[in-house]
């Protein structure tokens, strides 16, 4: 599943977020599912058509869920795995 927000504030300024679920099944056994949540951020500038100005962030966030006998899920709290932050500026020089 997934869920995406767009926001524009002028022509020149915009901000993206984006959050994903996942869902996996694992049957080796004991039968485990795993969930996953991924979210991204995204903020753009454009000063004019050739330059521009992005800064962006992400996260991966994993949990186990075990299969009891009873068929009751217990599910351990999400924790972050990975973060990606970073920064671009685009500028076309003219020769």
């Amino acid at each position: 599943a997934e869920v995406r927000a767009v926001q524009h504030f002028s022509s020149r300024l915009f901000l993206r977020a984006i959050v994903q679920r996942s869902h996996e099944e694992r049957f080796s056994g004991s039968g485990s599912r795993a969930v996953g949540l991924r979210s991204q951020l995204l903020a753009s500038y454009r000063v004019n058509a050739q330059t521009a100005a992005l800064l962006g962030y992400g996260d991966e966030r994993d949990a186990d869920r075990e299969l009891t006998t009873g068929g009751v899920n217990e599910m351990e709290p999400l924790s972050i795995g990975r973060r990606t932050f970073f920064a671009k500026v685009s500028y076309l020089f003219h020769l």
